[in-house]
């Protein structure tokens, strides 16, 4: 276990932001992990959980403490015909486990390659990129219960797995710690199911292609709207995409001819939370230290020792105009830590 006091997480956060931590531990091991728990109730200190540190916003100092799981970062697999069972730590790289899977032969993440952050925090968010979800692979999630200290394993079903949505983010964010996830993976099938821009990033017979191939395509097609978090502070999409009732569409419909829509179940519409950015501002706008990326309106930039306050004050800016405009609100996709 390592313990550090008054430590700057700045580095362990993809939006750059300069807050620091009352005191900072890397658990090892799930008794560690324990310890520290027991160690904080007794202090009366609140309790931050951090992976990769790529959806959040830090809006200030932490006064309690924050948990960094460094040291669970096992992999195992057990074959079951044509499938395999990845059982993987909370503390891998989430961009190395995908990149593992793919040259083990194992397919199912592909489309995953290149999202920051770690194996544990891909089902609070249900991460998903071209495509594909995490809870499409994913069986289930050992857990830490914070009320018992005990672990058990939480099957799918019990995780209300939705988009950029789960049980961990919504209904109880502060009592489960994920120490590993179980995915169920199928060997290498010829007709793979890829999205069209990945397609075109591989060329001619794009299903002939290693799964290695493809997360290499994934990445250079993600890296084009994505910058790099040491370049640019950001953590990823700012807003997840709205979903509107049928009213909302029909007035939108009796305004614009043409905009980017999808049909979602029970006769709702999911929009693109970029095109309605971009339609209420310019290209790059940016009031001081924080604006929006040139080619993604949905990536909120840290152009540089920006705070966590103006990152908000920022996005709440957005979400105004937006509103204005469209009568359509944004939700913030980040969680704010404060």
């Amino acid at each position: 276990m390592k313990i550090s006091f008054q430590q700057s997480l700045q580095r362990f956060n993809t939006f750059g932001v300069d807050v620091r931590a009352h005191m900072l531990c890397k658990a090892d091991s799930y008794n560690e992990l324990r310890k520290i728990l027991k160690f904080a109730e007794h202090r009366a200190l609140p309790v931050f959980f951090l992976g990769g540190g790529s959806n959040i916003l830090l809006a200030r100092d932490y006064g309690g403490v924050v948990i960094l799981l460094e040291g669970l970062m096992d992999i195992d697999l057990c074959s079951m015909g044509s499938h395999w069972l990845v059982r993987a730590g909370a503390g891998v790289n989430w961009d190395g486990f995908v990149q593992y899977c793919a040259q083990s032969g194992l397919q199912g993440l592909e489309a995953l390659a290149g999202i920051p952050g770690t194996v544990g925090a891909a089902p609070i968010q249900n991460i998903g990129a071209y495509g594909t979800e995490v809870a499409d692979c994913l069986i289930g999630v050992e857990v830490l219960d914070r009320l018992t200290l005990t672990r058990y394993w939480l099957p799918r079903h019990a995780l209300e797995l939705r988009y950029r949505d789960s049980v961990f983010k919504s209904r109880h964010p502060q009592r489960w710690v994920i120490l590993s996830v179980l995915f169920q993976l199928r060997e290498r099938e010829t007709c793979a199911q890829l999205d069209a821009k990945v397609r075109e990033e591989l060329g001619d017979h794009p299903q002939a292609r290693s799964l290695t191939e493809i997360t290499s395509a994934v990445r250079r097609v993600r890296n084009r709207r994505l910058p790099e978090p040491g370049h640019l502070g950001n953590a990823g999409s700012f807003f997840v995409n709205p979903v509107v009732d049928a009213d909302c569409m029909e007035r939108l419909l009796a305004r614009y001819s043409q905009f980017p829509a999808y049909a979602q179940a029970g006769g709702r519409w999911k929009l693109s939370a970029g095109w309605l950015i971009q339609q209420g501002v310019a290209v790059g706008f940016r009031v001081s230290r924080v604006g929006i990326h040139t080619h993604n309106p949905l990536l909120v930039i840290n152009h540089g020792g920006a705070t966590g306050a103006e990152i908000i004050a920022f996005g709440g800016l957005l979400q105004r105009l937006v509103f204005a405009k469209f009568h359509v609100e944004l939700v913030r996709e980040p969680v704010c830590v404060e």
